[in-house]
């Protein structure tokens, strides 16, 4: 007959494949993000060098007049992208190349910003999931650290009665929990120090770039990227930018930095739920 101390040992076991296993879907779309980035950017070089190129065929059987025109619209487009594009042309030929080279200008500048604040947004959203994947694995596998530290929660014979089974309830009350918990960052981190000893401001630069990560996140969704005060309150910063979007740079520094927290958290969770106390 198992006694309590294989099951111990069996469900440790388990609770270890499932973090680990939570870790490795992080990364995994980590990585998602990193090669959509590496294939679609240049994507959008080529296809921009091409209009570019078809354009100078075309430019070459305009009139001369119109070629000039053409010309300084090349210029202002792929030159510098703060110049008027606005050059207009008479000739009816001219109509569509004009139309050709203003996308060209949108493709070239509007749609690497997309795919790098999509790809920022996505990262932060996954982060999140993965937290939830981690309250869930810890409540199912260890629910008395939910029972113990909710004592004074209480449920209505409404929600006893429409429940068909134990299980049933007992999983709605703990997606009730981690739905409560996951709101906001400062939320989430004071769950995963009240239930599960870990705190995210450890570290406190860390801390700082991850709160600017999330505060970026919700204005870029909420606010067209536009610095709002609850952005300067809760970030402490002031910048001179009237509207944020995600360079190269950021997206790259704030997946490392989601990549350490998943680390962190899931070496935390192994030690203190996974392993065979001694």
């Amino acid at each position: 007959m198992e006694g309590p101390e294989s099951r111990d040992v069996f469900n440790n076991q388990a609770m270890e494949n499932l973090f680990i296993n939570s870790q490795t879907m992080f990364f995994i779309n980590t990585q998602r993000i990193k090669e959509i980035n590496s294939i679609l950017l240049p994507l959008t070089d080529a296809y921009v060098n091409y209009i570019q190129n078809q354009a100078s065929k075309d430019i070459e059987q305009l009139p001369i007049d119109i070629q000039q025109q053409f010309s300084s619209l090349m210029n202002a487009i792929f030159g510098d992208k703060t110049n008027d594009a606005s050059i207009t042309t008479t000739r009816e030929k001219s109509d569509t190349l004009h139309e050709k080279l203003i996308h060209a200008l949108s493709v070239s500048y509007q749609l690497p910003k997309f795919i790098r604040e999509m790809s920022f947004i996505y990262l932060v959203a996954k982060f999140e999931d993965f937290i939830s994947k981690e309250f869930q694995i810890v409540f199912t596998r260890k629910p008395e650290e939910l029972k113990s530290k909710r004592k004074d929660k209480k449920i209505t014979y409404e929600e006893i009665f429409s429940a068909s089974k134990l299980e049933e309830l007992w999983d709605k009350i703990i997606e009730q929990e981690i739905t409560t918990t996951m709101w906001g960052l400062e939320g989430i981190n004071n769950g995963l120090k009240y239930f599960l000893c870990i705190d995210l401001s450890d570290n406190n630069d860390n801390w700082k770039a991850i709160k600017e990560c999330f505060q970026r996140r919700n204005i870029l969704v909420h606010n067209n990227g536009k610095v709002n005060t609850t952005y300067r309150q809760k970030t402490g910063k002031n910048p001179i930018e009237e509207y944020l979007s995600v360079d190269e740079h950021y997206l790259s520094k704030s997946i490392i930095l989601f990549e350490t927290y998943c680390n962190e958290i899931t070496d935390r969770l192994l030690q203190g739920f996974a392993k065979k106390k001694t």
